[in-house]
């Protein structure tokens, strides 16, 4: 029987331990969750990313310091030991409770990067939420103003986001990483070519010819990469088909310092809307 593919976020979760502090330690390893969790939360938490600016979730290894900092942690949210291979040495290091959000929505292919979709956002902001208050019921009002403020920008945001890329659905680019299928699913940008590249930094000679002709008979507008390690291949394609190259952060990799609650995760979306924007309307 073929698996089914799944994806699972995880809250681990120390009750006894939380619950005679005025203020949280949260510890996640995505940069997006992060940024959900800290609009959440807000001053009732210190939120920590463990995993260090620009490294892939999909090779990195955690450090006897990084499993340190998620033993003290109140509240620990990882994504997937599918996603994040490392994850298994920070889950063997701890004892906590083990949560898990049920009902979100999964694309059967294999892209992990479930918060491009606003549903699955609002719902791990809910399940944030609710884990929060457990910890800290005394703070159970300002964490529901925070989730409600969070809901209500991004519903705002979605409509926005909808109507600018509305009259876009039926342009094409290159995206060199399976990253973007809940953004271009969520808003009717279907026809692109996804390579699926992690860290390859050239093509086959094949492939190449595939996307030259796809180009010739589609019109491409633009190459699309979010990997560092992915530059060298949107470089050299770039050359070879005379399209233009647009970096995304699908992970908020760098993270802004300057934002008002319920704000922050909300830079993503708009900024990966403003480089469809890019690419397919005339700000190229």
């Amino acid at each position: 029987m073929k698996k089914l593919f799944s994806i699972i976020l995880v809250f681990l979760i120390s009750y006894n331990h939380a619950l005679a502090k005025d203020k949280l330690n949260v510890v996640t390893t995505l940069s997006a969750i992060s940024a959900i969790t800290e609009d959440i939360l807000g001053n009732t938490a210190d939120v920590t990313n463990i995993m260090p600016e620009g490294s892939s979730h999909h090779h990195y290894s955690f450090s006897p310091k990084n499993i340190e900092v998620v033993k003290n942690a109140d509240l620990f949210i990882y994504l997937d030991e599918n996603f994040e291979v490392g994850i298994d040495k920070l889950k063997a290091s701890n004892s906590l409770k083990l949560m898990q959000i049920k009902d979100l929505k999964i694309l059967p292919n294999k892209d992990f990067h479930i918060w491009l979709d606003v549903e699955n956002t609002i719902k791990i902001a809910k399940k944030i939420k609710e884990e929060g208050i457990k910890l800290l019921p005394n703070y159970q009002t300002e964490i529901t103003s925070n989730y409600n403020k969070l809901r209500i920008n991004l519903l705002t945001i979605d409509a926005q986001i909808k109507k600018e890329l509305q009259s876009l659905q039926n342009y094409k680019a290159i995206i060199l990483h399976n990253s973007l299928n809940y953004f271009t699913n969520r808003y009717n940008l279907q026809a692109l070519i996804d390579l699926d590249l992690h860290s390859e930094t050239s093509l086959s000679p094949k492939v190449l010819e595939e996307i030259n002709q796809y180009q010739t008979n589609n019109n491409l507008r633009c190459i699309f990469y979010d990997n560092p390690h992915n530059l060298p291949t949107a470089k050299n394609l770039s050359k070879k088909l005379n399209l233009p190259i647009i970096q995304l952060d699908t992970e908020i990799l760098k993270l802004e310092n300057s934002y008002e609650t319920g704000q922050k995760y909300a830079i993503i979306l708009l900024k990966i809307k403003d480089s469809f924007k890019r690419c397919f309307g005339n700000g190229l």
